[in-house]
């Protein structure tokens, strides 16, 4: 608020300073008189330079309070899942490994009954994302094997100056006979 004040103020200096400058010359008898249509263009021009000023101030100020990098949570997920289990998930951001997680039996229990599971909790570029996230699925039994991997690849947009989470759902199609897995991703912010 005080920075637009300021360049305002400026703005009224510069106004003033070019109109004093037209009087004097005026009252002096000044050797050349300059029209008025040439200082409303030296005015629009000057108006225009504060104008891209301002908005140079206004990045720099954002970068300042609201720097170019915002937090991000991922939570992982299941609906109605029968038979198998998330074992382990695997997850990339823009082709990088983000985070690789492997589930406890405590894990699976919340997972089973629909809960959610934070996976990994830092920091990303506020533009658009790749996510790449792969499960795998174990039988139901304790310390059982890999059966399946689901993998799919969703895309966000991280918001600048926004806590950013997103939530990757693993869910069995309760229609089909075969157990048919897939996953769905939501994205939401929310300001810190």
């Amino acid at each position: 608020m005080r920075l637009r004040i300021t360049t305002t103020f400026a703005i009224i200096l510069l106004m003033s300073g070019i109109i004093a400058q037209a009087v004097v010359q005026a009252e002096t008898g000044g050797s050349r008189e300059i029209p008025v249509s040439e200082l409303e263009d030296e005015l629009t021009g000057i108006e225009k330079e504060l104008t891209g000023l301002e908005k140079e101030i206004d990045v720099l100020l954002e970068d300042l309070v609201d720097p170019r990098i915002t937090s991000l949570s991922v939570f992982f997920s299941s609906q109605n899942i029968r038979g198998q289990v998330p074992a382990s998930v695997q997850i990339q951001l823009d082709g990088e490994l983000l985070t690789s997680r492997e589930f406890t039996e405590t894990d699976r229990l919340v997972l089973i009954r629909g809960g959610a599971i934070e996976v990994y909790s830092g920091i990303a570029e506020p533009v658009s994302h790749n996510l790449s996230v792969e499960c795998f699925l174990a039988s139901g039994e304790p310390q059982g094997e890999i059966t399946s991997t689901r993998k799919a690849i969703f895309k966000f947009e991280a918001r600048r100056a926004m806590a950013n989470f997103l939530e990757i759902t693993l869910s069995q199609d309760p229609v089909k006979k075969a157990t048919t897995y897939k996953m769905d991703a939501r994205h939401w912010s929310r300001e810190p």
